[in-house]
């Protein structure tokens, strides 16, 4: 399930301090901020992305583009020019991106990546915890935002199921201001070590049964609090129905890559977009929901 939902023994007892925080509205207001802070002459991002994030280099009128990535979603090496940026994507908490000069980190599938604090990044809180919104942001230099207001989030709900979570994502927008004090107070009550410690062994778990059947190639010891597992098989696209039939949710991602012009040059990105069945390792499986999965996949 996106957004995690955790069990409340994921949480800790006592609230965390959140005075000195900043949290906007979702990761393309983040994004947003952080390129009208930067102000690059063009920005390198891989073509195995939403097209959210080039909705919002558009309305900047920035220019962009796009680079490869290979099985293990590791990104070709990218020589940058001056006021040039590159855009890394850790994917899904599943490898480990290098820093270079003039790099922006968009964690909003990997949460749990660590990196230095005086790196620019941004994340996506909605997608790994159940929250409305939420987005942490980081530059060089402390930001000062306006708080926003009721009006300007009480369109949001908290989501008690995808179809809730799908509707909230639909009415997502870019905001420059802190939502930090329009933030569900749950969130600040996770127990975030035990809950990364949980996914990575739930992901590691499947890819002892997978491994053979996966087209992906992982290095376990990069793997930090992942968001899914993904698994790249032949005739993925089928299999991605029979594990929703099944009440088994894996999100189709970002197949509107496969429209992009000049697509043909991106093969590897379009069979992601295509077949790769991205499963579950939040902190609430069961040994149950285990045993159908590999049922069905077994299959293959």
């Amino acid at each position: 399930m996106v957004g995690g939902f955790p069990k409340k023994t994921f949480y800790k007892k006592k609230k965390k301090t959140i005075n000195t925080e900043t949290i906007c509205l979702n990761g393309r207001s983040s994004f947003s901020i952080i390129l009208n802070y930067v102000k690059p002459s063009l920005i390198y991002i891989p073509f195995y992305i939403c097209n959210t994030m080039l909705d919002v280099l558009n309305s900047l009128k920035i220019k962009y583009k796009f680079y490869k990535i290979d099985n293990s979603f590791k990104s070709e090496r990218i020589e940058l020019l001056k006021n040039q940026w590159i855009l890394k994507i850790p994917y899904f908490g599943i490898i480990k991106q290098e820093y270079e000069k003039n790099s922006i980190f968009d964690l909003s599938t990997s949460f749990f990546f660590k990196i230095k604090i005086q790196k620019v990044y941004f994340n996506s809180l909605r997608k790994f915890f159940h929250v409305k919104f939420g987005s942490n942001i980081n530059l060089p230099i402390k930001i000062k935002l306006k708080d926003a207001n009721k009006n300007e989030v009480n369109k949001f709900k908290l989501p008690k199921n995808i179809n809730e979570f799908r509707t909230n994502e639909k009415r997502h927008y870019i905001l420059h201001k802190n939502v930090i004090k329009h933030m569900n107070k749950d969130y600040f009550l996770n127990d975030f070590k035990k809950i990364k410690k949980e996914r990575e062994t739930n992901f590691k778990k499947l890819h002892r049964k997978l491994k053979k059947l996966n087209m992906l190639r992982f290095n376990l010891n990069e793997i930090q609090g992942p968001l899914y597992y993904p698994l790249l098989i032949r005739n993925g696209i089928i299999y991605k129905k029979k594990l929703n039939r099944n009440k088994i949710y894996n999100p189709n991602l970002w197949s509107e890559i496969v429209k992009r012009k000049n697509s043909h040059r991106f093969k590897f990105e379009c069979d992601l977009a295509k077949n790769c069945i991205f499963l579950p390792v939040n902190e609430k499986l069961s040994k149950k929901h285990f045993e159908k999965l590999y049922e069905i996949l077994d299959k293959n």
